[in-house]
């Protein structure tokens, strides 16, 4: 009898052992395998439609034409931005005067909250002293059209002030005008 007291002592821990392993291989086996889930892969980006040679319009309250866009070509996209071929845009500022632009290209989001003109731009706006015009290669607008930025070469026509500037910031709402870079004008008599 002390000798099975002795054989159990000595030999249940390994079956305890043995029974605990075949617990963890029988769980293992009858429960399906572990996925790996991914993180979900961020939007492609792939047109949603297109226009050609198109114009679009909105509108106050009232009835009044608030601004207009037209182009030869509109891609839209799924990550809700935007390209125009030929932008020609015409709009009014918050002080109710004419702004007007045009470029080779317009990219920007749907909402028109950031657009950047590309190529050829030409922007003109109506203002208390003689038409303000900015020309350069590109121009970013925000702020719904009251701020206007670029860090390519500009140059800016107000009345009888001709200048032009390595970049530029202008901020309709403080009424300012930042100049970089090389600054060179002129003004007439």
């Amino acid at each position: 009898m002390q000798r099975a007291r002795r054989a159990a002592a000595l030999y249940t821990p390994a079956a305890l052992m043995a029974g605990l392993a075949l617990g963890t291989w029988w769980l293992v086996q009858s429960n399906p395998p572990l996925q790996h889930q991914a993180p979900p892969e961020t939007q492609a980006r792939r047109m949603d439609y297109e226009m050609q040679n198109f114009a679009t319009s909105s509108y106050d309250a009232a009835g009044k034409a608030t601004s207009e866009i037209q182009g030869s070509h509109l891609f839209h996209y799924s990550t809700n931005d935007l390209l125009i071929q030929n932008p020609r845009m015409q709009g009014q500022n918050r002080k109710g005067q004419t702004v007007r632009a045009r470029a080779a290209q317009a990219v920007g989001n749907d909402s028109a909250t950031d657009v950047t003109l590309i190529g050829g731009v030409d922007i003109q706006q109506e203002g208390e002293k003689g038409p303000l015009q900015l020309q350069g290669s590109r121009i970013r607008i925000t702020d719904r059209g009251a701020r206007a930025q670029s860090n390519e070469p500009v140059r800016i026509q107000n009345g009888k002030l001709d200048f032009s500037a390595g970049s530029m910031d202008y901020d309709a709402h403080a009424n300012t005008l930042q100049l970089g870079g090389r600054v060179h004008g002129t003004i007439a008599p």
